[in-house]
């Protein structure tokens, strides 16, 4: 199944609905989320969309690898054509 996300809706709402085998397009924009796919088998297709989050790690003094914009847990994932951003900083104080 395919399903359309647009700037505004939430990329981990989509997911969390989403099944082995399906294909979430998303359509150029900022999405600003943190997102987790634990499902099997997702294509994340994209032509100009911008996944960003700025969580500092240094508010919980973890470092900035505890910090991730988007975590994939799930084996056979494709992402196509999505810039993945953590503009939180480089984690110097």
């Amino acid at each position: 199944m395919e399903r359309i996300v647009h700037p505004g809706e939430s990329i981990q709402t989509v997911v969390d609905a989403s099944s082995h085998g399906d294909a979430l397009r998303l359509y150029p924009g900022i999405y600003t989320e943190k997102v987790l796919i634990a499902t099997n088998g997702l294509r994340i297709l994209s032509h100009g969309a911008v996944l960003s989050f700025d969580y500092h790690a240094l508010r919980n003094n973890m470092g900035t690898f505890c910090t991730p914009t988007l975590t994939v847990l799930g084996h056979q994932t494709i992402i196509e054509g999505l810039t993945i951003q953590n503009t939180a900083g480089d984690g110097r104080r």
